[in-house]
């Protein structure tokens, strides 16, 4: 059995081995995750709400694809975080030829939007095959600013995978952040807690090749950290999990203090495997 890993560092086309199987292969992809919002600004009426979790990518997959020549592929690429009273970006869909596309998750939106500030996860049913795809999960809304302290981030999203759909990001309240989901029904990485800062997802890896559907970062605290400034929110894990939302900050007595910022998604990833022709036992991992 050979794997092949792509991802965004990876060159298009791909160069189909003369060994390919048409009659024994998968292709499976993940899409982007999206970046976490960033929180609202505090100021002296009132203290800022947290930003929105973002939302994962989805996982799709093609099996006994026929193959010649070269396959162009685009690996899709993370959705940046949001700074302060900021949307997140969203991320990219993960195409390979005609015959796969996993949909990207959608960004984290900042404290303005609360109450519903969340990032919807890529949807299975919008990928090439939908047959057997899984949806990325969703964001968690950030938490309603309380009086003085800011609201928590919300958590982002788990990227969907193989064994099922990634798990969403808990909301933030107004006195704690929310928790990133886990990629792929559990089997995949775990979230990242909300904290002060947020932490990061872990990466999966299951599908193959050292890869897999990665979990969603940890939403932001509200308030004001040791530095005087609200806690940034954790990243996604690797593949394709989304970002927490910044913490709102706090209600000041003079002037104002921005939101925390939001989490980077993560990028999205192709592996393929297949068993070449003419050959028996022979096992590989290549990294195009």
């Amino acid at each position: 059995m050979t794997v092949v890993v792509l991802t965004t560092a990876s060159s298009s086309p791909w160069t189909v081995p003369s060994n390919w199987n048409n009659a024994n292969n998968t292709i499976e992809g993940i899409g982007a995750g999206g970046g976490g919002g960033g929180g609202k600004a505090g100021g002296t009426s009132s203290a800022g709400n947290g930003g929105g979790g973002a939302g994962a990518g989805a996982y799709a997959k093609a099996i006994n694809t026929t193959l010649s020549g070269t396959a162009s592929f685009v690996v899709g690429v993370k959705g940046n975080h949001g700074s302060s009273n900021t949307n997140g970006t969203a991320g990219t869909d993960t195409t390979f030829t005609s015959v796969l596309v996993a949909k990207g998750g959608g960004l984290g939106t900042s404290g303005i939007g609360f109450p519903t500030n969340k990032g919807i996860g890529g949807l299975g049913s919008s990928c090439t095959p939908s047959t057997g795809a899984q949806n990325g999960g969703d964001g968690g809304n950030g938490g309603g600013a309380g009086n003085p302290s800011g609201g928590g981030g919300g958590g982002g999203g788990g990227g969907g995978g193989k064994n099922g759909a990634g798990n969403v990001g808990t909301s933030g309240s107004s006195s704690t952040p929310g928790n990133g989901g886990s990629g792929d029904a559990g089997t995949g990485g775990a979230g990242g807690a909300g904290d002060s800062p947020g932490a990061v997802g872990s990466a999966g890896s299951e599908i193959g090749g050292g890869a897999g559907s990665g979990g969603g970062g940890g939403g932001g605290t509200g308030g004001v950290g040791l530095d005087g400034q609200p806690e940034v929110a954790g990243g996604g894990g690797n593949y394709g999990a989304g970002g927490g939302g910044g913490g709102g900050a706090a209600k000041t007595t003079c002037g104002v203090i921005p939101g925390g910022q939001g989490g980077n998604g993560t990028d999205g990833i192709i592996v393929i495997t297949y068993i070449p022709l003419m050959a028996s036992g022979n096992q590989g991992f290549i990294f195009g």
